[in-house]
């Protein structure tokens, strides 16, 4: 299967898959999507329970460009994911504020992760 693409609120998500034998390839690309309060639970284990209580407390919302990518080749199983937080609203106390990336992403290689220059610009509105 190769170029199926779906909606999903303003963003979109297209996906490639190939599986041949006991070779399994899968390859999703996401641009504009919601950011939802469980998003640390994607992540691998040993990261999301370190972020999970900040994550969970901040409640971000916001949108993000997402590719990501498993596969499995002889008992071999690969993630790599590329997650670009484009930007994330935090509210509390009757105030609100953005954080509008200015570069980086977040990679997960398996179960390594990790947050390559991460810039954001704080406004408050």
């Amino acid at each position: 299967m190769d170029g199926a693409t779906c909606e999903c609120g303003l963003g979109s998500v297209e996906v490639s898959m190939a599986i041949d034998g006991e070779t399994f390839d899968l390859i999703l690309r996401g641009t504009e999507l919601p950011l939802s309060h469980q998003f640390v639970d994607v992540l691998p284990a040993n990261v999301s329970v370190g972020l999970s209580n900040a994550w969970h407390r901040l409640n971000p919302t916001g949108f993000m460009d997402a590719t990501i990518r498993m596969s499995s080749l002889e008992d071999k199983h690969t993630l790599n994911m590329e997650i670009v937080p484009k930007i994330l609203f935090i509210s509390g106390k009757e105030e609100e504020m953005s954080l509008e990336l200015t570069e980086g992403s977040v990679i997960v290689e398996n179960t390594n992760v990790f947050l390559n220059d991460l810039k954001f610009e704080l406004k408050e509105e």
